[in-house]
């Protein structure tokens, strides 16, 4: 996908506040649409997750991937394009992000766990909430500080 948003250092936290917001809505929407079959397609997205991340230090695409597959079983197309329109400048600021592998399967794993439970009970409040923790705390591990805003 061609990068169309053109951003500075300075808007990546305006970046990052503005895929949480849309991410907490995707999994609110997600788990009130989902069906077993795209439970299938997220559990399986997970499972490549984690499969990638025994096999290389970071798998920051696998990561997206999980992410825009929850938006993808909530059926609206036009949260999906937004999230996969800001999705190469979210790669792209995972990249200078440096954490290790062993801090990332035992912390990133947990919280896409919490956020699949709730999207399979169809419990919205839940995976919203779990998914604006996961939020939350990506974006203090990539910035040293607290998200700023209240998400939702």
């Amino acid at each position: 996908m061609a990068n169309i948003i053109q951003l500075d250092n300075t808007d990546l936290v305006s970046l990052f506040e503005t895929r949480a917001v849309l991410e907490v809505s995707a999994a609110r929407i997600a788990a009130q649409r989902v069906t077993a079959e795209g439970l299938k397609s997220l559990i399986q997205a997970h499972q490549d997750y984690i499969e990638n991340l025994e096999q290389k230090e970071r798998c920051i695409e696998e990561e997206h991937l999980f992410h825009l597959k929850i938006a993808e079983i909530g059926k609206n197309s036009v949260l999906t394009s937004l999230i996969s329109l800001i999705t190469p400048n979210m790669i792209k600021l995972s990249s200078v992000y440096t954490h290790s592998r062993e801090q990332l399967s035992k912390i990133v794993i947990f919280e896409h766990q919490r956020i699949i439970e709730s999207i399979a009970q169809h419990n919205s409040e839940a995976a919203g909430q779990a998914m604006k923790i996961h939020m939350e705390r990506s974006f203090e591990r990539r910035f040293g500080f607290p998200m700023k805003i209240d998400i939702l």
